[in-house]
C-alpha cells in the first residue's frame, strides 16, 4: 500500500482533533528533514487547522512541529517551499532579521543583536538573533535558516529574555540532532 494511501486511510478515520503530537524522533517526510524532540517536551502539529469533510480528514501538509516551553516561550521546527519570489538564502534571512515585528503591532522595541553564518546539519545556514519588546516583556527571538532544492528549513527559539538561558541547551539539542532525509515519494 502507497503511504499516500496509508495517511488517507489513517486521515478518514481521524477526528480531525490536529493532534499529531510528537515526543523523540520526528521525522518529516514531505519536507526530507528530521529532528529530535528534547527530552519532556512535545511537538505539536503547527501547520493550519484540518477540517472535517464528511468521513474524512482532509489536513494542509505537515510544515513541521512548535513545541511550547510552558510560560517560557517555544521552539520551533519548521518547513516550507521557498518565497515565490525568489532570492537567495542570506537576502531572505537579512530581510526576516531586519523586519522582524514589523508587521506584530504588539511589537515595541526591536534590537538586533546577530547575524552571522551558520550550519543546519550539512547545510550552509544563517543564524540570527534579535531582543524584543512585547505586552511589556523582553523577548529572545532566535533563527537558523537554512534552504536545499528551493525548500526553506527554519528552527526557531523564542522564549522571554529571562527564561533564555534556561532553554538554550533545548534549542541547542534541537540544532544539534536536525538532519536531512528523503522525501517520500
Amino acid at each position: 500500500m502507497s503511504a499516500l494511501l496509508a495517511v488517507f486511510l489513517l486521515l478518514q478515520s481521524a477526528d480531525c482533533s490536529n493532534k499529531f503530537d510528537v515526543t523523540g524522533r520526528y521525522a518529516n517526510e514531505d519536507y526530507g528533514f528530521e529532528v529530535t524532540i528534547p527530552p519532556g517536551l512535545t511537538g505539536h502539529w503547527n501547520s493550519a487547522g484540518c477540517m472535517k469533510d464528511g468521513a474524512a480528514c482532509i489536513c494542509m501538509s505537515d510544515h513541521g512541529r512548535i513545541i511550547p516551553l510552558g510560560n517560557h516561550g517555544w521552539l520551533e521546527a519548521y518547513v516550507g517551499y521557498m518565497n515565490i519570489d525568489g532570492g537567495d538564502l542570506p537576502e531572505k534571512a537579512r530581510d526576516d532579521y531586519e523586519t522582524f515585528g514589523i508587521d506584530d503591532d504588539e511589537v515595541t522595541r526591536v534590537r538586533q543583536r546577530f547575524f552571522r553564518a551558520a550550519r543546519l546539519g550539512a547545510l550552509p545556514a544563517v543564524r540570527f538573533q534579535v531582543e524584543y519588546r512585547r505586552k511589556g516583556r523582553t523577548w529572545i527571538h532566535e533563527e537558523i535558516e537554512a534552504r536545499d532544492e528551493g525548500i526553506d528549513f527554519v528552527l526557531i527559539y523564542d522564549v522571554p529574555k529571562d527564561a533564555y538561558a534556561q532553554h538554550l541547551g533545548a534549542f541547542e539539542s534541537l540544532v544539534q540532532s536536525w538532519k536531512r532525509v528523503p522525501i517520500e515519494e
